[in-house]
């Protein structure tokens, strides 16, 4: 028999008798009073969900939710002409230096990845939004590890084991055409495999010379960014998750991942560590500092709105750009202009959605890929800055072919 791809994360829960009677007595008692039209106030993080968040996600897993929270005006505040790339540079800004980023979603495993090193970016539109850039990101939404016997199944107390293998990571960030320069290392599934699997991802990285954020050796780096240096520019970089799959870092090093509690209210998030991170991009005249942030509610389409809250304080705190991910799904774009400074525009991908995705539901294979150009000069104070000079982003959706078992990535003229 063909071996189909599962088409979404249902098809993979492992749920006990009683648990099944439970949450689907739950889910349908919801959808035949349409409590769950939209978006509602839940919990992301396995390790706070409780009965009704699990039910509420596996509705959501098999049938995403395409609507804004009800009556919290997103759906308006994102569709305005007002949110939109507007280059404002200050007149007197002399142009020096440039470079080009793009920015992927996640790199998710799929059991066709073994067969598709030659095809994945074989698409020459693909390949042009991702590595014609200067400095190419994404985020690695896995473990690399050698081998393992656990199952790709979705229990109730542990989120699923996502891992690759060696020869399948090399696919993910390149296969044979490129490679990415940096992958983001702070997810929900960081600490699925301990850290056996901690280690061999940051050797497989070190082997493959990508950089990466967001899994720490020492107490030191956990308050340290990324550096990245391109035509004279210094970009830094930092990256976040808002759980770890009710896993906890070893008691001596609770630095090993980052972690903030990104889906809470803003008055409740501890910033204290992203901040030494943005002094220390001061201190070493970092030009621009870009924050990768795993965080948001999987399946649905828009961001909470507390999450609009902390992607703007972040921006003031001296965040210049924010790449989210997790959803699995793609959320839209803000363009926020600061109050210290109207001439600095911050793009916020609130969440790029799967590069490469398990599943072949369709809106589980369509993601962003992000294009920023950022400007280096001097003003006429004598201050040099770094702009944004042009942002977008490009659709592309995941292919499979069943009778080969290979996936291709492929650009995406128009949503579904």
């Amino acid at each position: 028999m063909t071996n189909l791809l599962p088409k979404t994360p249902k098809d993979l829960l492992n749920l006990k008798w009683y648990e099944a009677i439970l949450y689907y007595t739950i889910i349908e008692f919801m959808k035949f009073f349409k409590l769950w039209k939209y978006p509602i106030s839940a919990q992301g993080d396995l390790e706070k969900m409780g009965v009704m968040d699990i039910a509420y996600w596996i509705y959501k897993a098999t049938d995403p939710i395409k609507v804004a929270k009800k009556n919290s005006g997103l759906e308006d505040f994102f569709s305005s002409p007002d949110n939109c790339f507007k280059k404002t540079l200050p007149e007197s800004f002399n142009q020096q230096h440039s470079v080009t980023i793009s920015a992927a979603g996640d790199l998710m495993p799929n059991s066709y990845l073994a067969n598709s090193k030659s095809c994945l970016y074989k698409d020459e539109n693909v390949r042009k939004v991702i590595f014609d850039a200067d400095i190419k990101m994404a985020n690695l939404e896995c473990v690399v590890i050698k081998k393992s016997d656990r199952e790709f199944k979705f229990v109730t107390d542990k989120g699923p084991p996502l891992q690759c293998t060696v020869d399948e990571y090399d696919t993910l960030t390149g296969g044979e055409f490129d490679k990415f320069t940096f992958v983001a290392t702070a997810c929900n599934h960081t600490l699925d495999f301990g850290e056996i699997g901690i280690r061999s991802t940051v050797e497989s990285l070190h082997d493959k010379e990508i950089l990466f954020n967001g899994i720490n050796q020492s107490e030191a780096q956990a308050q340290q960014a990324t550096i990245i240096t391109y035509n004279n520019v210094k970009v830094g970089v930092v990256a976040y998750t808002f759980g770890l799959n009710a896993y906890t870092p070893p008691t001596d090093r609770p630095y090993l991942v980052n972690k903030l509690n990104l889906n809470d209210l803003l008055e409740d998030i501890d910033f204290s560590q992203i901040k030494k991170q943005i002094e220390y991009c001061r201190q070493t005249e970092v030009d621009f500092v870009i924050a990768h942030l795993h965080w948001g509610l999987e399946h649905e389409f828009y961001p909470m709105p507390r999450q609009l809250d902390v992607a703007h304080h972040l921006a003031e705190l001296g965040i210049d750009a924010i790449i989210g991910h997790h959803p699995h799904v793609v959320q839209p774009v803000e363009y926020y202009q600061t109050t210290k400074d109207p001439s600095r525009i911050v793009p916020i991908f609130y969440s790029l959605g799967n590069l490469t995705t398990p599943f072949s539901l369709i809106e589980y294979t369509v993601s962003y890929v992000a294009n920023m150009e950022l400007s280096k000069g001097m003003c006429d104070d004598g201050q040099q800055r770094t702009y944004v000079t042009n942002c977008q982003h490009t659709s592309v959706v995941q292919v499979d072919d069943v009778d080969r078992q290979q996936i291709s990535l492929h650009k995406l003229e128009k949503l579904p």
